[in-house]
């Protein structure tokens, strides 16, 4: 009891997200939000605007010329672009801080984190959800892996080698293990954080039985997915199977899945500027 009590105030005391993020993410959800002020925002922070450059300037944007100002980069990338390129800035430094244990490797962690976010997007399309918005749910489902990475000397390594039925999956062996689940611990930093419930609900419940809301269910089969693509998972080589509640809300089936499979193989190759940890977050 006392470890659930360390790690839930961990939770708690993880940074929020910096300002600049939380600022844009607010200016671009207004509709009359001015690309100058967008522009401003992102000048005003140097190392936001060296990685902004720097990412469009890489193979992911696959540019024919070099692009030098803010303004230029805002106008290639576009703002949804600018959205996701600062999330990922400000949420790289604390993947970069988590500890390597059998639980979670950073790097790995990253791609999965990342890999996650891909497979939202798109699931999210095929669906008529929102994919910025599915983006930004997948790159912050793993904050609390964050946390719990942060105590991965209690991590059942016994659990996740064991081929039992009784311990059949990631959630299950995290609470076996830490008392919580990753998804629990993703609502707690949540609530911390103050995230609009839109996003909130469906880190706290994409892994329940019953999935809520659709975006809750496509946060769990892009989980699901890229755990099963041996992206970031501490149970490999076993596989978590797609959960069929998710499939039926968002009428899924075994091609749309495989066809999300392969979208996130492509996406993991594009955007090898964003999987490396180290050098995004170091330059």
């Amino acid at each position: 009891m006392q470890q659930v009590d360390q790690i839930l105030d961990s939770l708690k005391a993880i940074p929020p997200l910096p300002d600049v993020a939380q600022r844009l993410l607010a200016m671009v959800n207004d509709p009359d939000y001015e690309i100058d002020a967008v522009v401003d925002l992102v000048r005003h922070d140097p190392t936001l605007t060296a990685r902004l450059l720097r990412l469009v300037n890489s193979a992911m944007f696959g540019n024919a010329r070099a692009i030098t100002t803010v303004p230029e980069a805002i106008a290639y990338a576009g703002t949804r672009n600018l959205v996701k390129i600062v999330l990922v800035s400000c949420t790289a430094s604390q993947f970069a801080a988590t500890p390597t244990s059998r639980y979670a490797d950073p790097g790995e962690l990253w791609r999965h984190t990342l890999g996650c976010a891909f497979t939202s997007q798109h699931l999210a399309a095929r669906v008529a959800l929102d994919p910025s918005l599915a983006f930004t749910a997948g790159v912050l489902h793993n904050v609390g892996k964050i946390a719990l990475a942060r105590h991965g000397a209690a991590w059942r390594a016994d659990l996740a080698d064991s081929v039992t039925e009784e311990v059949h999956d990631l959630c299950a062996i995290e609470r076996q293990s830490f008392g919580v689940d990753h998804a629990h611990a993703a609502a707690v930093v949540a609530t911390a954080w103050q995230l609009p419930a839109e996003l909130a609900e469906p880190l706290a419940t994409h892994h329940d039985d019953e999935p809520a809301t659709p975006l809750a269910a496509v946060l769990d089969l892009a989980d699901t997915l890229t755990l099963a693509a041996g992206i970031g998972n501490p149970v490999a080589p076993r596989s978590p199977s797609p959960r069929p509640a998710s499939l039926e809300l968002l009428e899924l089936d075994a091609g749309d899945l495989q066809t999300a499979t392969a979208h996130l193989m492509v996406e993991m190759q594009r955007c090898q500027e964003l999987l490396n940890l180290n050098s995004f977050v170091d330059r």
